[in-house]
C-alpha cells in the first residue's frame, strides 16, 4: 500500500511536471506569436509610413512641377505681353512721329504758301513802286527844269517804301524758317525725354509754355522779356534737360551773360510767331496726356 502511495505521488509530479512544461510551451508559443504580430504591425507601418512619405514626395514634385509651369506660363505671358505693349507704343511712336511730320509739312507748304503770296504782294508793290518812280522821273513836256521839292519828297517816299517792303520780305522768310528750327528742337526734345523721363518732359514743356504764354499775355511788361538761367526753377526744369533751352533760342531768345533774353521790338514784330510756338507746345502736351 505504501508502495503505490509513491507510485501514485510519483505519477503526480509527472503530471505536474508536464503539465508546467505543455504551460510554458504555451506561453512560449503564445508569446512568439505576439512577438510575430508585432513585428507585422511594425512591418505593416513602416511600410504605411514610407508610402505616405512617398505620396508625400510625389505631391510635392508635382506641386513644384505645377508652379514651375504656371511660373513660366505666367512669365512668357508677361513677355507677350511686354513685347505687345512695346510693338503698340512703337506703331503709336511711329503713327504720332508720322503725324507730326505730316503737320510739320503741312505746316512748312502753309508757311511757303503764304511767304509766296506775300512775296508776290512785295514783288508787286515793289513794281508798282517802280513804275510810280519812273512816271515820277519821266520829263515833262512843258518843262525841263530840275525836280521840284515835291518830287524829291515823293521819289524818297517810293524809295523808303521799296525798303521797307523789301524788308518784310527778308523778315517773312526769316520767319518761316525760325518755325521750322522750333518745330524741329521741339520734336528732337520730345524724342530724347518721352520714353526715359516723361514726367520730366511734362515738367519742362509745361515750364517752356509759361515762358512763352508770359510774353504773349503780357507783351509790353519788360519782365517776361528776361529769363534768369541762375534761377533754380529754370536749372532743375530747362537746363538739365538737353535741348530744352535750344528749344527757346529757336524762337528767338539770345543768351546774353546769364540771361534768355527778347528785345520789346522783336516781341512786336513776332507775335504770330510766339502763338504758333504757344499753340505747338499745347498740342505736345494734349498729346503726352493721351
Amino acid at each position: 500500500q505504501q508502495q503505490q502511495q509513491q507510485q501514485q505521488q510519483h505519477q503526480q509530479q509527472q503530471q505536474q511536471q508536464l503539465q508546467q512544461q505543455q504551460q510554458r510551451a504555451m506561453e512560449e508559443e503564445e508569446s512568439r506569436q505576439r512577438a510575430e504580430r508585432e513585428e507585422q504591425r511594425r512591418k505593416a507601418a513602416a511600410a504605411a509610413a514610407a508610402e505616405t512619405a512617398a505620396a508625400a514626395d510625389r505631391a510635392r514634385r508635382a506641386e513644384e512641377a505645377r508652379k514651375e509651369a504656371e511660373l513660366k506660363r505666367r512669365q512668357e505671358e508677361e513677355q507677350e505681353a511686354a513685347r505687345k505693349e512695346q510693338q503698340r507704343r512703337e506703331e503709336a511712336q511711329r503713327a504720332e512721329e508720322e503725324r507730326v511730320r505730316r503737320e510739320a509739312e503741312e505746316e512748312k507748304m502753309r508757311q511757303e504758301a503764304l511767304k509766296a503770296q506775300d512775296a508776290e504782294r512785295r514783288r508787286q508793290a515793289l513794281l508798282d513802286a517802280e513804275r510810280r518812280a519812273r512816271e515820277a522821273a519821266a520829263p515833262s513836256s512843258s518843262s525841263s527844269s530840275p525836280p521840284s521839292k515835291e518830287e524829291d519828297a515823293e521819289a524818297q517816299a517810293l524809295k523808303r517804301e521799296r525798303e521797307e517792303a523789301q524788308a518784310r520780305m527778308n523778315e517773312s522768310e526769316e520767319g518761316a524758317t525760325a518755325t521750322n528750327l522750333f518745330v524741329q528742337a521741339l520734336l528732337t526734345l520730345r524724342k530724347r525725354y518721352k520714353d526715359s523721363d516723361p514726367g520730366g518732359l511734362k515738367t519742362c514743356l509745361q515750364t517752356l509754355r509759361a515762358y512763352i504764354k508770359n510774353i504773349v499775355d503780357n507783351p509790353v511788361e519788360p519782365k517776361f522779356h528776361r529769363i534768369n538761367c541762375e534761377n533754380g526753377a529754370f536749372k532743375n526744369r530747362i537746363a538739365s534737360f538737353a535741348g530744352a533751352q535750344e528749344v527757346l533760342e529757336a524762337l528767338g531768345f539770345v543768351l546774353e551773360a546769364s540771361q534768355l533774353m527778347v528785345t520789346p521790338s522783336w516781341v512786336s514784330t513776332n507775335r504770330q510767331r510766339l502763338w504758333e510756338a504757344l499753340s505747338k507746345v499745347n498740342v505736345m502736351l494734349d498729346q503726352m496726356q493721351q
